[in-house]
């Protein structure tokens, strides 16, 4: 992931995610509420106000 960030973006650094900001979230086989780079994504998918 690294490497491809740097390819894609000019950085070399993982993302980090706002899922409490999030409209709409999409996922293709990675577990994002799980232990997938970060345990406080379920948190902050959680905050999220439906409107």
């Amino acid at each position: 992931m690294l490497d491809a960030n740097m390819e894609g973006f000019g950085v070399r650094a993982l993302p980090t995610y706002r899922f409490d900001l999030a409209d709409v979230v999409v996922s293709f086989g990675a577990d994002f509420l799980g232990d997938w780079l970060d345990s406080g994504h379920s948190k902050d998918y959680s905050k999220k106000e439906i409107q």
